[in-house]
C-alpha cells in the first residue's frame, strides 16, 4: 500500500487516499478482502479496480440489482452497506445508484 499526500479542498475534511497495488487485475475474493480490511469508521469507499473482478464483485453484493452483463469502462456503481466493512459479502448491499458515461 502506497498512502497518497493529504488533499483538502471545498468538499470538506481532506480524504484518505491508498493506492493498494493488490486491486490491480484482482479477482473478486481479493477485492472483497480489500473492501473488509477498510477501517471500521470509514463511511465511504471508492474502489476503483478493473474488470472482471470489479464486476464479478457487485454481482456478488447484489445479484438482483448489479447489471448481470458487468460494468462497462468508466462505469460506476454504489452499493449502499449495511453492516460493517468486515462482513460485507454477509451482509446486504444493495446497488443504489449506477451510470455508465457515454462518448
Amino acid at each position: 500500500m502506497v498512502s497518497a499526500p493529504p488533499e483538502s479542498g471545498a468538499a470538506g475534511p481532506a480524504p484518505q487516499v491508498r493506492y493498494e497495488s493488490a486491486a490491480y487485475a484482482a479477482e473478486t475474493g481479493d477485492l472483497l478482502a480489500l473492501l473488509r480490511a477498510t477501517a471500521p469508521d470509514a463511511r465511504t469507499v471508492l474502489l476503483v479496480a478493473h474488470n472482471p473482478g470489479i464486476s464479478l464483485l457487485s454481482i456478488s453484493l447484489d445479484r438482483v440489482g448489479a447489471d448481470r452483463e458487468g460494468l462497462r469502462t468508466s462505469g460506476i456503481v454504489v452499493h449502499r452497506v449495511s453492516g460493517g466493512w468486515a462482513e460485507l459479502g454477509t451482509a446486504p448491499a444493495p446497488v443504489t445508484a449506477h451510470h455508465t458515461p457515454r462518448a
